[in-house]
């Protein structure tokens, strides 16, 4: 993700990455193994699939904007070129 995130800056583009998981929920789940501590990390668990969830959904938006702005620079090449090879042949 954070590649993907250096790749968008370049071209002016940008996405957010943050996975975060919580240092006292590891230290609890180490040495509390218990239902409650379990229950808490399942919990924060559920909510980094969620975050991950969401930045698949970013990274496809992503995906779709640069798609559309790759056609329509196609597009406007092939207009570029269809007018230069008409001003060569016309001042041939």
């Amino acid at each position: 993700m954070q590649r993907f995130e250096r790749e968008l800056k370049d071209i002016g583009a940008s996405i957010s990455t943050n996975l975060e998981i919580g240092g006292l929920l590891k230290f609890s789940d180490y040495f509390f193994d218990d239902f409650f501590s379990d229950w808490l990390v399942q919990g924060r668990i559920n909510d980094s699939l969620d975050q991950v969830r969401n930045q698949t959904m970013a990274v496809s938006e992503v995906q779709r904007e640069l798609e559309t702005a790759e056609r329509k620079l196609e597009s406007e090449r092939a207009e570029v070129h269809r007018k230069y090879v008409q001003a060569v042949e016309q001042y041939a």
